[in-house]
């Protein structure tokens, strides 16, 4: 019955206890510690645990109460928005990015990470992500066949094409083509997408013409030929801009110039058929086609149009004829608005009109085509008649 003597003094050992901890053996008696401590425990949703005795000695392993709940907290991550306590754990919703992609591992927004993130369904661009940056390269082609109906000489002039994808912003290029002396060319207009719907068309004596664009595996082909055609007559000079007319306007360029020679490549005079010279088959254009309009740039829906060519000052949308702008058949001369104007009024009374046609055709020895007499016959017969009212 005598104790025998003390072993492991000042060494650890277990009193039995489950929330003190750092025991040692002190005189033969295991002493106890410390509580245990839970402090910093807890988190932004959560208040610190406590020891809980029927657990394992030293663990903090009873959750605190939750505070904070349904309030703001951070949950760490640069990709999540809108970070709140529920039920005890912080979280969070919403995206950061506003349609990119988030790269958590960068706290960066990116448009992608691989080639199929730039998808933008369209069959005809080639979508390629490069150092997290989408391309969407457009593949397509229009091949666009032409003819001048009024061209007779092999010439290279500038034309016009305006590439409408409604609701976007239009394409307007402007290409030197060359055509034959069938007033004949062909043009392929590259890197477009397949969204394009309208293609407008004209050279710098001509109206405009518009087609729809229709693409088969990225590839499209528009005729401006036969009835289609690019009908002449629509003429500009310094200050005058092409209107999309062919009236009075167009007849006093070509008589202010008349029998003058001109450089047949300038899309400026009214050399219609480009021989270099604005003589009798340039008045013959004007004749096909006097008192006529061009088309629209595009048939997109009201409000939707992909115009966005800030040159076109007299240019129109709308394809309802009531709303074109309509081509005049009599003009004061100080409106013309160019230097020599006056040479086109022959009987002086300051207005260029039918009779003004007339003058300058018996003048000139020009043959008058019967339709357009019979057109001048009835605009003189109207403007007498306006005068006596």
């Amino acid at each position: 019955d005598t104790a025998g003597g003390t072993i492991n003094e000042g060494l650890a050992c277990n009193d039995g206890l489950a929330c003190n901890e750092g025991e040692t053996c002190q005189l033969g008696t295991c002493t106890g510690g410390a509580a245990t401590d839970c402090s910093g425990t807890g988190d932004q949703c959560n208040a610190d645990s406590t020891c809980d005795p029927a657990g394992l000695e030293g663990n903090c392993d009873t959750t605190g109460a939750t505070i904070n709940e349904g309030l703001t907290c951070d949950d760490g991550l640069f990709c999540t928005l809108t970070d709140t306590c529920t039920a005890g754990v912080c979280g969070g919703v919403g995206d950061p990015c506003g349609g990119q992609l988030c790269d958590e591992s960068g706290n960066v927004c990116v448009d992608c990470f691989v080639d199929t993130d730039c998808d933008d369904a369209d069959a005809c661009t080639s979508d390629t992500c490069s150092a997290n940056i989408c391309a969407n390269t457009p593949i397509a082609d229009i091949t666009v066949n032409l003819k001048v109906d009024a061209l007779s000489s092999a010439v290279t002039r500038t034309v016009t094409f305006v590439i409408t994808t409604c609701g976007g912003a239009a394409d307007t290029r402007n290409l030197p083509v060359t055509f034959d002396a069938l007033g004949q060319a062909t043009v392929v207009l590259p890197a477009l997408t397949g969204q394009v719907e309208w293609l407008a068309v004209r050279e710098g004596h001509t109206r405009r013409q518009l087609a729809p664009v229709a693409f088969v595996t990225c590839q499209a082909k528009v005729n401006f030929t036969g009835a289609a055609q690019l009908r002449s007559g629509d003429f500009q000079d310094a200050p005058v801009a092409q209107d999309n007319l062919v009236d009075i306007t167009d007849f006093s360029i070509l008589a202010r110039a008349f029998n003058e020679t001109i450089d047949p490549a300038l899309s400026t005079g009214a050399d219609a058929t480009g021989d270099g010279i604005q003589a009798t088959a340039d008045f013959t254009a004007i004749q096909f086609n006097f008192l006529t309009i061009g088309d629209a740039l595009d048939q997109c829906p009201a409000g939707v149009s992909g115009l966005n060519d800030p040159t076109a000052i007299l240019d129109v949308r709308v394809v309802a004829p009531a709303a074109l702008r309509q081509p005049r058949a009599a003009i004061a001369v100080d409106q013309l608005g160019f230097a020599g104007a006056q040479h086109a009024d022959l009987n002086s009374d300051g207005i260029v009109d039918a009779r003004d046609i007339r003058l300058f055709a018996r003048r000139h020895g020009l043959e008058l085509r019967p339709e357009f007499d019979r057109k001048l016959r009835s605009l003189m017969s109207k403007r007498t008649t306006q005068r006596k009212r």
